[in-house]
C-alpha cells in the first residue's frame, strides 16, 4: 500500500462520505424550501449535540463523525402528494449530479484525482442505495424501517397521495 491510497481511504471515510451526505441532504432541503414556507432542517451525523448554521427558513445540523447518515425534514409538509416529489427526488439528483462533478474533475492528471474519483465512488453508492426502492432492514441502523427516497417517490406516484400526513 502507498501512502496516496492510505491518505485517500482517510480523507473519503473523514470528509469526503459526510460531505456527499450533506450535499445529498441539502438537495432534499432545497426541495422543501420550494414548496413548502416553513423551515427546512437537513441533518447529517449522530451525536446528540449539533453545531447548527441558518441560512434563512433553512437549518444544516452538522454532528461528529457521521459516515453515510443523514435527514432531511420541514415544519409543515406541502399540501399535496405533487409537492413532495422534489423533496424526495431532489436528494438522489444531487448525489447523481456530484458524482458526475466528481468523474469530470478527476481527470486532471493531479494528486486530486484519486480524492476525486472515491467522491465519484461514494456519490453513486449513495444514489443507488437511496434510490432503489426498498425499506430498509434493520442492520442499516439509523435508516432501519425507513423507506427510501425511490420507495417513497414511488408511493407517491402509485397512490397520488401524500406520505408525510
Amino acid at each position: 500500500m502507498d501512502a496516496t491510497w492510505l491518505l485517500s481511504v482517510a480523507v473519503f471515510w473523514l470528509l469526503t462520505v459526510p460531505l456527499i451526505t450533506l450535499l445529498h441532504e441539502l438537495g432534499h432541503a432545497v426541495g422543501g424550501l420550494i414548496t413548502t414556507r416553513g423551515w427546512v432542517q437537513a441533518s447529517i451525523g449522530k451525536s446528540q449535540h449539533p453545531f447548527t448554521l441558518r441560512l434563512g427558513r433553512l437549518y444544516v445540523d452538522l454532528r461528529a463523525f457521521t459516515g453515510f447518515v443523514g435527514f432531511c425534514r420541514w415544519e409543515h409538509p406541502p399540501a399535496t402528494w405533487r409537492g413532495e416529489l422534489p423533496f424526495y427526488a431532489l436528494g438522489p439528483a444531487t448525489s447523481l449530479l456530484c458524482a458526475g462533478a466528481c468523474l469530470a474533475l478527476g481527470q486532471t492528471g493531479t494528486w486530486l484525482d484519486p480524492f476525486l474519483r472515491s467522491a465519484a465512488t461514494g456519490a453513486i453508492t449513495q444514489f443507488v442505495v437511496t434510490i432503489v426502492p426498498i425499506r430498509y432492514p434493520s442492520w442499516l441502523g439509523a435508516y432501519a424501517g425507513y423507506r427510501s427516497d425511490g420507495a417513497t417517490i414511488i408511493a407517491l406516484l402509485r397512490t397520488r397521495k401524500s406520505v408525510t400526513r
